[in-house]
């Protein structure tokens, strides 16, 4: 019968000889095994999974803004879970659709599965309301069940941060910056809002509340991304 893991013979564990005395060890592929387990429990949608990952970012010569995010995003997974003190331990990914906001913010979450062996927590944010909205007359769920594991996790991707603005999704959102605030949890999220919106666009105070905008300014360093969507590039 033939074996996944050909060092430990789906043992788990390999010998491994220090000055004449043998010890056991878990294999390589407990490893391999915890990060997909990890990632796999980490809510990151099925298309996301093997696509966003950092080497498979492609900068184009002619964008330092892209060049410079993919660095930030980088040194970020790199530096996971030390950061610097006094700056803050996430990041906002701010730019157009299409440039690759989703892209970096997954990327990151893979390199601490596989290198780091760390959990983390990604929530599309219009999914989430759609979620919650489910739990009203439903008394096996609540929206707190649905936000706590979200708002408790040790590292959190928000996407698409401004999708929906109301005072309700206003709310939904503040609870968790604001959980996250107050713990000095790590969170990295995207939008494609500007803080100087121009040509009529609202800004991004305007679509999450200036409460919740206040406390980004604290907790995440502004990755401004400008370019072409790449999905309208990659058409014929």
């Amino acid at each position: 019968m033939a074996h996944n893991c050909k060092k430990c013979e789906d043992s788990g564990f390999v010998l491994v000889e220090i000055d004449g005395v043998f010890y056991s060890k878990p294999c390589s592929c407990q490893e391999t095994e915890r990060a997909t387990k990890l990632l796999e429990t980490s809510n990151v949608p099925e298309k996301y999974r093997n696509k966003c990952v950092l080497s498979r970012f492609i900068v184009p010569e002619d964008n330092p803004s892209l060049k410079e995010a993919y660095e930030i995003a980088k040194k970020y997974s790199e530096d996971y879970p030390v950061f610097e003190e006094s700056k803050p331990n996430g990041l906002l990914f701010m730019g157009p659709c299409g440039v690759g906001k989703t892209h970096l913010a997954v990327g990151i979450l893979n390199e601490i599965f596989f290198k780091k062996k760390s959990p983390a927590k990604f929530v599309e944010l219009n999914e989430l309301y759609r979620e919650i909205r489910s739990t009203y007359g439903n008394a096996d769920t609540t929206e707190y069940d649905l936000l706590y594991p979200f708002a408790e996790a040790e590292l959190l991707v928000i996407d698409e941060i401004g999708c929906l603005s109301s005072q309700w999704s206003q709310e939904i959102l503040h609870y968790l910056i604001s959980h996250r605030y107050n713990k000095n949890l790590p969170t990295i999220l995207t939008t494609n809002y500007l803080d100087d919106a121009q040509n009529g666009e609202p800004s991004l105070t305007e679509r999450i509340g200036t409460r919740t905008r206040s406390r980004l300014y604290e907790m995440c360093r502004t990755v401004h991304m400008y370019g072409d969507d790449f999905r309208k590039r990659r058409k014929p």
